[in-house]
């Protein structure tokens, strides 16, 4: 089997609230794959920049991608009842799946 690389958009959610033992608490959460990063990163700005969000270009890096590359963030200020307010970080990371 071959090892490929697919594209995840991932979702980290930073809160600072009554639920959360030592604040901030984080979480993260996955959508769907897709097969290039043009494609994923496409579809995230699609689906959540609206309202209060803002989009970022960040250079990264990674092993899978290989070496430096171009990645865009989008930012929302959360505030979920009971769990606090804070940020979500929504972006495209690279993942090697078997074919």
């Amino acid at each position: 089997m071959n090892a490929i690389i697919h594209w995840v958009q991932i979702g980290v959610f930073y809160l600072a609230g009554s639920l959360a033992e030592t604040p901030p608490s984080t979480a993260t959460s996955y959508s769907k794959m897709f097969l290039s990063q043009t494609e994923c990163e496409m579809q995230l700005i699609e689906m959540r920049l609206i309202g209060d969000a803002t989009a970022t270009k960040v250079k990264t890096s990674g092993v899978l991608a290989g070496g430096h590359y171009n990645q865009i963030i989008v930012t929302t200020p959360v505030n979920f009842t009971d769990f606090g307010k804070g940020f979500e970080h929504h972006s495209c990371i690279p993942v090697k799946t078997k074919e």
